[in-house]
Parts: C-alpha cells; structure tokens; sequence
C-alpha cells in the first residue's frame, strides 16, 4: 500500500497525477531519481516498458521526448538525449536518433547527415 498525502489515507492504487514509488511507499508526483513513472500502470519503475523512452529530466516514460528543451529519442538504449552520440543524427522531423547504414544517411529525404553537429539538416553549413 501507498501513502497518499491528498487523503490522509493508505491506498492500492494512487490518484490521478501521482504514482506508486515502491522505495517509500508513498504516492508521489515526481518519481525518486533512477525511476521513471509510467502512466499506464501510475508506478515509478527503474526501466520503461517497450518503445518508450525514458525521459530523465522529467523522470516519465514518454513516446516521443520533450520539446522544450529539445530531446531526441534514440532507440540504442530508449532515452532521451540532448544530444545523439558519435554515429548517429537527430532527426529533426521524428525527434529521434538516426543511425547511419553503410556510410549512407538515415535522414529524411532532403535531409543531409552534418557530421559537425550531429543533426539532419536541409541545407550543410
């Protein structure tokens, strides 16, 4: 059971807005650092279900990463990253971490792979 500040009470499940963290047994709004809350199941989990990303600085599994600050999704580990690594470009128009193949870019069509900055551009500097 769950410590639920809201009612003052010990419940099963938490209210809306709010998820079980099972490392102090309270509802909460903010997952514990480490843990993302997942919205289906309105717990805190160490790991994100499948192709969802975990999106540390909101501390939530999210389909698609934040845009305010831009994060791009790269699907070599499912998180948010501000930045794709070595090898791979942010994709500007999915919001997520393009991986090249064979020397050939994964960006979108009229999209070109810079090397400098790591993203899909329309136009190279």
């Amino acid at each position: 059971m769950y410590a639920d500040n809201s009612t003052g009470k010990c419940v099963y499940y938490c209210p809306l807005g709010t998820f079980a963290d099972s490392t102090t047994h309270k509802c909460v709004d903010t997952c514990p650092s480490g843990y993302f809350a997942i919205n289906r199941t309105k717990r805190c989990e160490s790991s994100c279900e499948s192709n969802t990303f975990a999106d540390s600085l909101l501390r939530i599994c999210v389909s698609q990463c934040s845009v305010n600050p831009i994060f791009y999704g790269d699907t070599n580990g499912w998180v948010c990253r501000s930045q794709c690594p070595s090898g791979s470009y942010a994709n500007p128009l999915t919001q997520q971490c393009v991986y090249n193949a064979l020397a050939i870019s994964n960006c979108p069509t009229n999209y070109f792979a810079d090397s400098t900055t790591q993203l899909c551009v329309q136009k190279c500097p």
